[in-house]
């Protein structure tokens, strides 16, 4: 697992980050991180998850990234505002492949979202500002978004 906290600019490139007990990747009160190329797969929380605070914005870019056999394929939460998911492929997680709370100015465009058990996109409150755009999304359990 990679945790961050209070840090900026962490570039996580060119991993592999299976089979933890908690989450793949923890971006934890983080902004200007770059998470790019990594296969993530088989852990028991978010293959990513990110989570700041009001005031801090965190401008997280998530990109071509394989996240797979997770519970969520990214969880983000609390004010990860102004992120950028994009050129992903999120399949075959327990519960959604991208799950959303209390966010703003979020973009998820060209991502292929599969075989989630529940959801492709799960939108739950306080999102703000949401722009979905140009993603394959496919043979999800309940919900496409």
């Amino acid at each position: 697992m990679i945790c961050t906290i209070s840090v900026k600019d962490i570039i996580s490139v060119n991993n592999i980050i299976e089979n933890n007990g908690g989450g793949g990747i923890y971006l934890t009160y983080t902004y200007d991180n770059i998470v790019s190329n990594n296969i993530i797969k088989h852990n028991n929380f978010s293959g990513i998850y990110c989570y700041s605070k009001e005031g801090i914005d965190s401008n997280n870019i998530i990109t071509q990234n394989i996240i797979t056999h997770n519970d969520v394929g990214i969880y983000l939460s609390d004010f990860s505002n102004d992120t950028i998911v994009s050129e992903n492929i999120i399949s075959n997680n327990e519960r959604n492949g991208i799950n959303l709370w209390k966010n703003n100015n979020v973009t998820i465009e060209d991502n292929i979202i599969s075989h989630n058990n529940i959801s492709g996109i799960y939108i739950q409150q306080y999102v703000y500002n949401l722009s979905i755009n140009h993603n394959i999304i496919t043979d999800n359990g309940e919900i496409g978004i």
